[in-house]
């Protein structure tokens, strides 16, 4: 198995830490998450204002963070994933703008696994699990002119700390 040419990697990837094989992308996190020099997380670009990116994940460690990621820059990004610790569970949207990190919304879950949307309308995105919205963060807070960066907003499966898998990616315009 092997992904197709819209997929990258930022800055320079630890590569033992991909693994795509029958359709499921395991990743292994770093401890460290877009901040860092290497973070695990393959992504693509975002081509339209107005999209839904979808994936499954499931954290297969006894700690971990893994989801979605939505990266302008080290200075502006959103995450959108589930932490696992000690055997408790929890959604997390976070959002970096800038020197600030801040959690939009923590939802108490009762597995390691989620069906994560990000839907991108226009000038916010929208985080949805089982069918409703949890959290909406304004896209302006990752725009080169507040986050910094000129390459676009890239998004996709990421994995800050802990071993997971993921299946089932989607991206739509619309």
């Amino acid at each position: 198995d092997s992904i197709g040419p819209e997929w990258m990697y930022i800055r320079q990837p630890e590569t033992k830490n991909y693994s795509f094989t029958g359709g499921h992308l395991s990743l292994t996190g770093t401890g460290e998450g877009f901040s860092s020099d290497r973070p695990t997380a393959l992504l693509m670009r975002q081509r339209s204002a107005y999209c839904i990116f979808a994936t499954s994940v499931k954290v297969n460690s006894r700690n971990g963070d893994a989801g979605i990621g939505i990266y302008q820059s080290e200075l502006g990004y959103a995450e959108f994933f589930v932490r696992k610790r000690a055997g408790k569970y929890n959604l997390v949207v976070r959002v970096r703008t800038r020197s600030v990190l801040h959690e939009e919304a923590v939802l108490k879950l009762n597995r390691p696994s989620a069906d994560l949307l990000v839907r991108a309308h226009g000038d916010r995105y929208e985080f949805y699990f089982a069918g409703k919205e949890i959290a909406r963060v304004d896209s302006a807070l990752l725009s080169s002119e507040v986050a910094g960066g000129d390459g676009g907003v890239v998004i996709g499966p990421y994995c800050i700390s802990g071993q997971a898998e993921f299946s089932g990616f989607s991206y739509e315009e619309n």
